[in-house]
């Protein structure tokens, strides 16, 4: 099924194929293992939605717990640090 270029996945978290086919390999212990396509597309999605979510997670736990403080908004947008992910990274990976 072709990829709709107006649809909402279309934005940055727009992946490069070639770049999760290059982490797939190097992570696989064969390396004869061959990815297919849709494989590869769903890998995808997959990765996207990972993004997302921590992104989403991310600035919802920042705005929570600066109701009070400043908080550090530039053009009207909440703009988050590395520590913000990584403060979550534990139970963002146990649910996915």
């Amino acid at each position: 099924m072709p990829k709709d270029t107006n649809s909402s996945s279309h934005d940055a978290t727009q992946l490069s194929q070639s770049l999760l086919l290059r982490i797939l390999q190097q992570n696989l212990e064969d390396e004869k293992t061959r990815v297919s396509q849709p494989a590869l597309d769903v890998i995808d999605e997959y990765v996207k939605t990972f993004i997302k979510e921590a992104m989403w997670r991310a600035a919802a736990q920042r705005k929570d717990s600066n109701k009070s403080d400043n908080v550090d908004m530039r053009g009207g947008c909440l703009f988050l640090e590395a520590e913000d992910l990584e403060r979550l990274a534990p139970q963002l990976l146990l649910d996915f």
